[in-house]
């Protein structure tokens, strides 16, 4: 989105910024309320000026829909819902002995939203406050706290959540099958989202916070907890499954991205290792000098010991090519901060603690550059190390131990012997022969004199 934030759109108190948005008045009635107020939960202008926008365009959508049908929107409950919550709550947890019961309360404070929100908003109310309902985001933190994710992903659940509740799903209870097939079409039809992003993303984290709600005991027995799956989506044209596969590198391509990246030395080298050992992009960025080791035949290899998978943590040979590369970046981040500096300083980390954004962007904007689709990326690195090392006579199993990949059903490692390295450096040598031309030794010889005159 690349609206800028109004500043009557936010508003500081008590060190917290809040999103506000004037109802007309021609709507006030409608929403019984003159303006939208909501928490941004953040002590951070700049998040903050992020988090607005997308609070903002939810309440104009409510707007929208209210000027429209003249009725108040399925979004605008929610506050009455989240009232409804934590009246429950307080109701659970008080110790008064007043023999009205929950029930008789809720039916007078449902009574009076009648009156003011009309029947729908008194109904849900109703079920919130007696237990009948519970709020689609009512356990989303408590279910957050069980998934040992990264916090990215914890991110993405939370925006999905608030864009189901924005769209108008207000409780777990609603969603059958009719109202979950509703939300896909909105998705693909309305909001125009591919296909896989439906698939993988909105239907995968809904799934996946259905099933712990079932697990934990918290989703009525009458409910399915596979409803988000029982309800089937389109299958992709062949067009678009050839569309969105992934392809590997050609030894020529990965030559003319060597050559675009001349003038720019430490994306050319990040990526030159990244060409010969199949590494992921995250995983070169946190590369520093404890990495590094020789085995006693002498050849020079890395330990990867932060990984998505446990089959990740694995150790892999360093071509000879790149040694003077390696140890020179060593010796500079040494000298800057020590064994713990990483090696790419400047490639750049972002809010969730993932290094490497900065070298991801620039990298794609080389690659559309240059002409690569969407089918090429910077993974596609990984691909050309197995293409190629499966070209040069290497086994299959073996290649998987350098990329980290599971080896029959389970993490396999490897020795760092003379056998295995030796043997796995040598065909990534001649991978290396394929790609490594005059023009990129002369690179990196430069860069090592600019270095040495930048010290001396």
């Amino acid at each position: 989105m690349g609206t800028v934030p109004k500043a009557s759109w936010l508003q500081r108190q008590q060190e917290t910024w809040y999103a506000v948005l004037d109802i007309p008045k021609a709507l006030r009635p409608i929403f019984g309320k003159v303006r939208f107020k909501q928490t941004l939960k953040t002590q951070s202008k700049a998040e903050a000026q992020q988090r607005v926008l997308g609070v903002i365009h939810a309440w104009r959508q409510q707007i929208e829909e209210a000027r429209r049908t003249g009725k108040l929107p399925d979004a605008a409950i929610l506050p009455i819902m989240e009232d409804a919550m934590a009246w429950r709550d307080a109701a659970i947890s008080s110790d008064d002995e007043n023999p009205v019961t929950v029930a008789d309360l809720a039916v007078e404070r449902a009574e009076a939203l009648e009156a003011k929100f009309g029947k729908k908003a008194a109904k849900a109310y109703f079920e919130v406050a007696t237990g009948a309902a519970t709020p689609i985001e009512a356990h989303l933190e408590r279910y957050l706290v069980t998934r040992d994710v990264a916090p990215r992903y914890k991110a993405e659940v939370r925006t999905i959540i608030q864009d189901v509740k924005a769209w108008g799903g207000t409780t777990v209870e609603e969603f059958d099958r009719k109202r979950v097939k509703d939300y896909f079409n909105h998705l693909l039809d309305v909001r125009g989202l591919a296909l896989k992003t439906v698939r993988t993303k909105y239907r995968s984290a809904l799934s996946t916070y259905w099933a712990w709600l079932d697990n934990e005991g918290l989703l009525a027995d009458h409910l399915s907890p596979k409803v988000w799956l029982d309800v089937s989506l389109p299958k992709p044209s062949e067009k678009t499954v050839r569309a969105s596969l992934k392809r590997a590198y050609t030894v020529e391509d990965v030559r003319r991205i060597f050559a675009a990246l001349s003038d720019e030395t430490d994306l050319l080298e990040f990526t030159q290792l990244a060409a010969l050992t199949g590494m992921r992009l995250a995983e070169l960025a946190g590369l520093n000098a404890d990495h590094f080791e020789r085995n006693k035949e002498g050849v020079l290899f890395l330990r990867v010991a932060d990984s998505k998978t446990k089959a990740g943590y694995r150790t892999v040979p360093i071509v000879r090519q790149l040694e003077a590369m390696i140890q020179r970046r060593i010796e500079t981040a040494q000298r800057g901060h020590g064994d713990g500096a990483p090696l790419w300083p400047d490639a750049g980390v972002n809010k969730y603690g993932e290094r490497g954004t900065t070298y991801s962007k620039r990298f794609g904007r080389l690659k559309a550059e240059l002409g690569f689709t969407r089918s090429h990326d910077f993974h596609s690195f990984r691909r050309f190390v197995y293409t190629r090392l499966e070209f040069h006579g290497v086994s299959r199993m073996a290649i998987s131990r350098v990329l980290g990949h599971e080896v029959g059903g389970m993490a396999d490692v490897y020795s760092e012997g003379t056998t295995d390295l030796g043997m796995l450096r040598n065909a990534l040598e001649e991978v290396a022969a394929e790609v490594m031309s005059d023009e990129h030794d002369a690179a990196t010889s430069t860069a090592q004199k600019r270095e040495t005159l930048t010290t001396e």
